[in-house]
């Protein structure tokens, strides 16, 4: 078999690999939508086994056509590039089923003041709206800090309409965003901290799972199109 048909089997091997993370992507955000994080786990582990996989099956193709600088590049940008240095390291991380968070998000907490006096008193001082916000939704929900917002929220606690009115509001709905969380390889002298991607290809990432998972999805994909410009 000569090597572009070669090359052309790896190439469309990662165009098939591809598509299967397209629809584990779908699946993430359906799952997020109901706070199936088990699903988003297992759905996330196998999108970075495909895209270990995509990567591989470029790097092969690279190599039958010839296009070696390409590779080494390619392979250079997984070990600087924040976003697929991580993908790369969390598919080898034994906590790789633990990296997506759910984090309550009280930017997206929708509610409405209906004790204007209550509200303003709760909010006097505060330096910023998000901060003003987090008042009112501490109260609310009966704590001081974030660790002990987050616990009640992941517990499925949600503000009882008194409890809601003792912060001068009455909530409608809330959600969530679904994050990364940083973990850690090797062990003793050799271990090393994979921090969350903050950004990619140097431009600021969300801090939102989801959105990781398509970015590097995206990218893998603009690279097999690249790939194929190439002739042995």
């Amino acid at each position: 078999m000569k090597d572009s048909d070669r090359a052309q089997e790896f190439v469309a091997k990662s165009s098939k690999w591809l598509g299967w993370c397209d629809l584990y992507y779908q699946n993430m955000l359906e799952y997020g939508k109901v706070d199936r994080i088990e699903d988003v786990e297992r759905t996330f582990v196998s999108v970075l086994l495909l895209l270990d996989s995509i990567h591989q099956s470029l790097v092969d193709a690279a190599k039958k056509l010839g296009a070696l600088s390409w590779r080494d590049s390619l392979n250079e940008l997984r070990e600087t590039d924040p976003l697929l240095r991580y993908i790369w390291n969390a598919r080898r991380s034994e906590a790789h089923d633990a990296l997506v968070k759910w984090r309550p998000d009280m930017k997206h907490m929708e509610f409405q003041i209906v004790f204007p006096e209550t509200a303003r008193i709760l909010q006097f001082g505060a330096p910023n709206q998000y901060e003003a916000t987090r008042r009112l939704i501490f109260k609310a929900f009966g704590v001081s800090t974030e660790d002990e917002f987050f616990d009640k929220v992941k517990a499925g606690h949600f503000p009882s309409r008194a409890d809601q009115l003792v912060a001068g509001i009455e909530m409608q709905s809330s959600h969530g965003t679904l994050s990364l969380d940083s973990f850690i390889i090797g062990s003793g002298n050799r271990a090393e901290t994979i921090p969350a991607p903050e950004q990619h290809l140097g431009k600021m990432l969300p801090p939102s799972a989801t959105e990781a998972i398509r970015l590097a999805i995206d990218f893998y994909r603009n690279m097999a199109i690249e790939l194929q410009t190439f002739s042995p």
